[in-house]
């Protein structure tokens, strides 16, 4: 049999009679713990807490996992159906991980089409795709990491990018490609300017 963690955002009755609103709004959460979100557009350790129990959906029993994040507001409460047995503390909390993780490689793949363009390169021919998919596979990977780091490089390249310092900015990967790619730039311009310097035809500067 297939296993799922899907989320609900729309009441479901229940086999067993009321609805899927009705047991998450009085389900008990007695269970928390720290976790890695992106909150406001940053990363930081933030407090969830959840609970869970068995419910009937469509006949078929599955577990119903309830996990709310104050730290995400309204967005931060999560109906959590799966397949997967739910017995404890522990089964639960990684029903809300693999939950998470989804969230995460969404955003990652968002970076990989949108941010650096991957549908929209042309290219054919096996060879050449997966040379495309490599590079842009490890610049996505390289903005990803340093979303995370607070080192000095991080805060160099999100100014190239047009950071503002406004409380409300965002530091996502997009700030960093746009300092990374100016910065690219400048030194592909540098080496121009040396070779054109040191050439016989016409000097810059």
């Amino acid at each position: 049999l297939e296993e799922f963690v899907v989320r609900v955002h729309r009441d479901r009755k229940l086999g067993e009679g009321g609805s899927l609103a009705k047991v998450a709004s009085s389900l008990a959460l007695p269970c928390g713990e720290e976790v890695e979100l992106r909150v406001g557009g940053r990363y930081q350790r933030v407090r969830l807490h959840f609970g869970w129990r068995e419910v009937e959906v469509e006949g078929r029993r599955l577990h119903l996992v309830v996990c709310r994040v104050p730290a995400l507001g309204r967005r931060g409460e999560w109906w959590l159906l799966t397949s997967l047995p739910v017995r404890g503390r522990e089964e639960a909390a990684q029903v809300v991980e693999a939950y998470r993780r989804r969230w995460e490689v969404e955003r990652f793949f968002r970076l990989l089409k949108t941010g650096l363009g991957l549908e929209t390169f042309q290219v054919r021919g096996l060879a050449r795709i997966r040379k495309v998919v490599a590079v842009l596979l490890g610049l996505a990977v390289c903005l990803w990491g340093g979303e995370r780091l607070g080192d000095p490089f991080k805060g160099f390249l999100l100014q190239l990018g047009g950071k503002l310092g406004l409380p409300s900015e965002r530091d996502g990967p997009y700030l960093l490609l746009r300092g990374l790619v100016r910065l690219l730039n400048y030194e592909v311009t540098q080496e121009l300017l040396k070779q054109a310097k040191g050439g016989r035809g016409r000097s810059f500067g």
